[in-house]
Parts: structure tokens; sequence; C-alpha cells
């Protein structure tokens, strides 16, 4: 046999074992797909039957499908104050997560060309496709979802880039009007408890500005805390304890209240880590004590990276984004980056998908 026919068999063989692989991978990745659809679904029909025993469900599909992350559209009949709906369902190291709102407000799924028209000026605009809708995802999960089976479990799943859960935001006036500036926000998790009210929810953000100035904003019923007047007891990341004044002057801004204090919080905030806070005020009003306590808790990771983001020009710079490893983050491999992508594609091409275009702010 001469040397050309052994080089064409070599290479056909090659090729054979090449393209098993790919087909092993991608069979593979449609199995595991395949699965948590089928996980969702099941999660996502008992959880709202749990809420209401009359709910019906009609035209269920799934928009989005990886290996961590299920996200489906369906329309529902009986279940107070939701009709069209948007459900997450993330699994992660033995443990699964889900959130469901309505359709109609902000969707966290968006269609690829959406997605290429909204991500500038995001944290996430120079990142691949499905590790955006992967950040969207663990972002909302943390504030607004819940564990299965364990709705009162508190928990931060990690976010699948090195700037962990910040985001770019717009600075805004006293009058709420847009300045064109930009600092870093993150959303926190918060609860708050009065002599007449336990543990309610709070929206928590925190603000870091390119200057290194920090503030807070507190959200109670969708409304703001604007009363906030204590002293702050906070643990950083790296397990101190301090205590920083704080204040509440304009439009709910919870500033530390002098440049002693200001100095202080911005070091706190730079250790990064898990910051936990907790305010307790006792106060005499109409002859009687008035008690009430705020406890928050951030996960400041990935501070460093995003503020590199925020002092340089997006379009620009380019900051390295190496995959997390860590035991409690999601990543996506490549051949799941191209099975997500052909998966969106093809949904989005052949339902009809609602707009989100009309929906995002």
């Amino acid at each position: 046999m001469n040397n050309k026919k052994i080089m064409k068999k070599c290479l056909y063989l090659l090729f054979s074992i090449s393209l098993t692989f790919v087909c092993c991978n991608n069979q593979k990745s449609k199995i595991d797909n395949s699965e948590i659809e089928k996980q969702a679904i099941e999660t996502f029909k008992k959880s709202v039957l749990e809420d209401s025993k009359d709910a019906t469900f009609d035209k269920i599909k799934t928009v989005f499908a990886s290996k961590n992350l299920c996200i489906l559209n369906a329309d529902i009949s009986g279940l107070k104050g939701l009709n069209k709906v948007e459900y997450l369902f993330i699994t992660l190291d033995g443990k699964n997560y889900e959130a469901f709102h309505d359709l109609n407000d902000d969707s966290i799924f968006v269609s690829e060309p959406t997605f290429n028209k909204i991500s500038k000026g995001t944290i996430y605009e120079n990142q691949d496709y499905a590790t955006a809708i992967l950040f969207r995802s663990v972002r909302y999960m943390n504030t607004n979802g819940r564990e299965v089976g364990n709705h009162n479990k508190d928990f931060i799943i990690n976010s699948p880039l090195k700037t962990g859960l910040w985001e770019i935001s717009d600075i805004e006036d006293e009058f709420g009007d847009k300045t064109g500036g930009k600092c870093l926000r993150i959303i926190g998790k918060g609860t708050y408890s009065s002599d007449y009210e336990s543990d309610t929810r709070l929206l928590a953000l925190l603000f870091v500005y390119k200057n290194g100035f920090v503030n807070i904003q507190l959200y109670k019923d969708k409304k703001i805390v604007d009363d906030f007047s204590e002293r702050l007891k906070i643990k950083d990341g790296e397990g101190d304890v301090h205590e920083i004044h704080f204040s509440s002057d304009r439009l709910g801004q919870i500033e530390p209240s002098s440049k002693v204090d200001k100095i202080e919080f911005a070091d706190i905030i730079e250790k990064e880590g898990m910051l936990s806070a907790i305010a307790k005020e006792s106060k005499f009003l109409n002859f009687a004590y008035s008690n009430k306590t705020y406890n928050l808790k951030f996960n400041l990771d990935g501070l460093e990276k995003a503020m590199k983001y925020l002092k340089h020009n997006s379009s620009d710079y380019n900051y390295d984004e190496d995959e997390i490893e860590s035991e409690n983050s999601i990543s996506l491999s490549e051949e799941e980056y191209e099975e997500v992508k052909n998966k969106i594609k093809f949904n989005v091409e052949s339902d009809s998908v609602k707009e989100e275009s009309d929906v995002l702010k």
C-alpha cells in the first residue's frame, strides 16, 4: 500500500473519530437538557398548584435550557395576579431553586437580537449570549427566588462572571433624573422587624461610585425607606466587625454620617466577600418604646473586576473574564454554548415568543 493511500485512511479514521466524539457530546447535551426541562416543568406545576389547587396550565414551552438552567413560559388561569408567567429553574450541587413572575414584567430571557441591543453598557456586554442569560437568571434568583422544598432557607448563588453580582447603574439626581453618570450596583437581601411585623423582606441596594464613595437604598413593600438613621454593626468579608453611623437625608440614600465613617465603609467594601449588617433601634414614641431591626446581606465578590470595568470605556476595554472555579457557580462548556444557541434560535423562530423589547426598560 503506498503512502498516499495510508495517509487517506488515517485522515478518514481521524475524521470518523472526531465526528463520533462531537455527536456523542451533542447527544449527551440534548439528554441533559431534556432531563432538566422535564424536571423544571414538573416542579413548576407542583409549585403553582401549592398556591392554587384550581390553577390550570396552557402552552408551557421551554425558551432556554442548559445543564443548570431552564426557563419556561406558560399561560396560567386560576392563579391570582398571574396569567402569563416566566419560570426560572436552577439545579446546582443537588439543590433546586425556582422563581416565577408575570411575563408582562421585565423578562429574564431575551432573544439574541434583543440581547445584542440591550447588552451595551451592561456588566455582561463582553460575554457570550448564553453566559449573559445565566447571569440575569442567577441575579434574579438570588433576590426573588426560593429553594424548592425549603422556601424559608437563605441562599446566594454565585455569579458565572468574575465581576460577581455587580451591575452598571445610572446615577440619578435628587429629582430622580439621570445625570449621564454611571456607578456600580449590587442587589442584596434584607429583612425588617418591628413591634408590628416580623422578618418582612427588604430589597437592599448598595451603590459604589468611581471615587469609592458608597451608599445604600432600602425598599420595603416596594416603597423606599426614608426614615433610616442608625448605627450599623457590620461584619466584613474577613470576619472583622465594625460599627458605622449612617443617616438618610434625601430620597432614602443611606450614607455614612461622617468622613471617618465614609472612609471606613469604603475600606470594608473593598475587602469583598460576604458583608452582613444589623441595625437595632428603640425609640420612645407616644408614651411607649418602638423597636425595629434591619438585617442586610451582600455578596461583594468581584468588586475589583467590576471597578475596572466601570473606570474604562466599555467599548474599548476588555477585562480578563476567565471561568470562575467554584462549587456553587454555574458555567457552560463550549459544546453547551453551541447547543443552547441552536436551541434558542429554533425556539424564537418556531414559536411566538413575546417580544421582549417592549417590556424592557
